[in-house]
């Protein structure tokens, strides 16, 4: 979708030759097939829509820009004196935010105010990202304190530790990136506007801490999950144990009693009765034992 800005008014892009400054929101599939190859420049657009690398490139006349606020989804800006191109692979988003962005009162929109309004509606969706990783860490690490563990929740931590690693590597390139173009090589912002995108280069750098926050809490959770599954595995063998001592004397008295020969009880009347009463009176000794001293 194209955009122009009279006279400080954001609006429909009406003609193509516009004087006022230009907008495209375009989708990466889109602007690759429109490119074409035998044109110095659209070459140039090509090559840096093929690398998907987070990165700042200068050229003449022209700031190339790669930077990602989610997952698996990179924005590419290309930047000139009066033009400011936003390839996304989807670009829908961008397309209502714009049709917000004409329906407010501003009356004084330049191609700074556009593009820093952009990037500040990404760090937000960026930010409540995080606090769904946020809430799911929360409801693991209560599941974990209840014992209510399972193999899944493995994965789980795995899953949401790998998002995050990439995260924390796509959000710091773009930190890289934004501090490149905040240098102004191509001397496209005044330097009001070279301030706002240092201020948009800490909310991103807050981005990074936590990150590194959520980071930290997903590696003291799995710590905790494997600790609880110790305490499980503790207590299993402990009743494995308490079982092997309640059963160890009446397996000895058993072989005793196997053996081939002679013994003075075999004569007795009541003999049965009385080893019986014996293994009976021993398991139940060793029950209360084992509970005084909280074995089980």
């Amino acid at each position: 979708m194209l955009y122009e800005i009279q006279a400080g008014r954001l609006r429909y892009e009406q003609a193509e030759d516009t004087m006022g400054e230009e907008i495209a929101i375009i989708a990466h599939n889109e602007m690759i097939a429109q490119l074409n190859e035998e044109d110095a420049f659209d070459r140039l657009l090509m090559k840096a829509l093929s690398d998907d690398t987070i990165r700042y490139e200068r050229h003449e006349g022209m700031d190339v820009c790669c930077m990602t606020f989610a997952q698996k989804q990179r924005m590419h800006v290309f930047r000139q004196a009066r033009y400011l191109w936003i390839v996304i692979t989807e670009c829908a988003e961008l397309d209502q935010q714009m049709n917000e962005l004409m329906a407010s009162e501003e009356c004084a929109w330049t191609l700074h105010k556009v593009f820093a309004a952009i990037l500040m509606k990404q760090l937000k969706g960026a930010d409540h990202a995080l606090d769904q990783f946020q809430e799911q860490l929360v409801k693991l690490e209560e599941d974990v304190i209840k014992g209510r563990c399972d193999k899944e929740m493995v994965t789980h931590i795995l899953q949401l530790r790998t998002s995050l690693l990439q995260r924390a590597n796509g959000y710091g390139l773009t930190q890289d990136a934004l501090s490149a173009l905040a240098l102004n090589e191509n001397r496209f912002y005044r330097d009001q506007e070279c301030k706002e995108l240092q201020l948009l280069h800490q909310q991103v750098t807050r981005l990074v801490q936590r990150v590194s926050g959520l980071q930290d809490y997903v590696s003291e959770l799995r710590d905790a999950y494997q600790t609880q599954m110790d305490i499980d595995l503790n207590v299993t063998m402990r009743i494995f144990t308490v079982m092997t001592a309640l059963f160890l004397p009446l397996s000895l008295i058993t072989s005793w009693y196997g053996m081939n020969f002679d013994m003075p009880e075999y004569a007795m009347q009541n003999g049965y009765v009385f080893v019986l009463a014996i293994s009976v009176l021993l398991t139940i000794a060793l029950l209360i034992y084992f509970k005084r001293h909280r074995w089980f």
